[in-house]
């Protein structure tokens, strides 16, 4: 592990509230990431991109920005919408492995 992670998982242990901030804006963050390699496997704009999935353009880029977190409906309805499904899986920290899918 490295110092970061290090810091991470102590501070975690130690202050609840901490933790629930940190594993928030993570989640934002990698909603940004999803949504970003989404949009940009399309070949498309955010306009454009927006249009496709019928969310205002605002919406995307919040998202992409990690200013929003969207809700699982919100990300599935802009991924099928893209010709694409949603997948959420479950998996057990320590070994990286998929548990439930």
């Amino acid at each position: 592990m490295s110092r970061v992670d290090d810091y991470i998982q102590k501070k975690s242990l130690e202050d609840k509230d901490w933790k629930s901030s940190f594993e928030e804006e993570y989640n934002k963050l990698r909603m940004s990431a999803i949504m970003t390699e989404l949009r940009e496997s399309t070949g498309m704009n955010k306009s454009q991109f927006a249009e496709l999935v019928g969310k205002p353009r605002t919406t995307i880029d919040r998202i992409e920005k990690g200013k929003m977190n969207p809700s699982t409906e919100l990300m599935d309805e802009i991924a099928t919408r893209a010709g694409k499904k949603l997948v959420i899986k479950i998996v057990d920290i320590n070994a990286n492995e998929s548990v439930y899918s």
